[in-house]
């Protein structure tokens, strides 16, 4: 396993975690209910997201989806995971608030969708590089045959 690919699987394996967790915090409310669960200590806002089991849900397929790009090295879909991301921080932006929160997020729950967004969207570019270096057997090295 790559780095690249280690820390694909450790953002979307930490961002499913924590899905995962709100998921069991937010069992007793409302599917698509307006407020989440708190997920964090409230006295230090450690974490602090909150999630309603639909959004719990998102966040778990989006984590799904970056850990199985991740291991088939397979650069769509951690896009497709970083895009999916990218649309839970705007529905944070345009929900917060409202009383059509479906999602159940709040605004600290937009830096954890960044960090899927950009983290994965960084590694999906990193990983596709990787590939076609790889494959065109090309180096960084402009003289390679050059003994140092």
């Amino acid at each position: 396993m790559t780095p690249v690919q280690r820390a694909a699987v450790w953002i979307s394996g930490s961002l499913g975690a924590l899905a995962l967790v709100g998921l069991w915090l937010a069992r007793d409310l409302p599917f698509a209910g307006p407020r989440g669960a708190f997920v964090g200590t409230a006295a230090y806002e450690v974490i602090g997201t909150s999630y309603s089991p639909l959004g719990a849900g998102v966040a778990i397929a989006l984590a799904g989806l970056g850990v199985a790009g991740a291991l088939t090295r397979r650069p769509t879909l951690l896009w497709l995971a970083a895009g999916g991301h990218a649309l839970l921080a705007v529905q944070v932006v345009a929900q917060f608030g409202q009383s059509t929160n479906w999602l159940g997020s709040r605004g600290s729950n937009l830096s954890t969708a960044l960090i899927g967004a950009v983290g994965l969207a960084t590694l999906a570019w990193a990983m596709a590089v990787e590939s076609d270096v790889a494959a065109d057997g090309s180096t960084t090295d402009p003289e390679p045959s050059r003994s140092r």
